[in-house]
């Protein structure tokens, strides 16, 4: 369980069902939570074993629950995303050592 401060006192909430070591990129948007893409062994110094991820996951904060909703179509290590008129965009980051510009 990790700890979070809601309305001045602290609870426990799930764990984000899956790791990483970081890349990703965290957006409040909706009264939602969306963390975004990301990876693990990016720090092993080793190019081989870097990995990136396509995956993303929603803490809906009215229900304390967290999500993992359908992969995106490319990995995203070090994106950025903002949410405007009904869609949330995911922009740019990477996958291993290659960078994306899509969105």
């Amino acid at each position: 369980m990790s700890t979070k401060r809601y309305g001045g006192t602290y609870m426990s909430l799930e764990e984000l069902c899956c790791s990483r070591d970081g890349g990703e990129h965290i957006c409040h948007w909706r009264r939602k939570l969306y963390v975004i893409g990301g990876g693990s062994n990016w720090f092993s110094h080793s190019s081989i074993e870097n990995t990136s991820t396509r995956e993303w996951t929603v803490f809906n904060t009215s229900t304390r629950e967290w999500t993992v909703l359908p992969p995106m179509s490319t990995e995203r290590y070090g994106c950025a995303a903002v949410g405007m008129g009904g869609n949330l965009y995911v922009i740019g980051g990477g996958s291993s050592w290659f960078s994306h510009s899509s969105i």
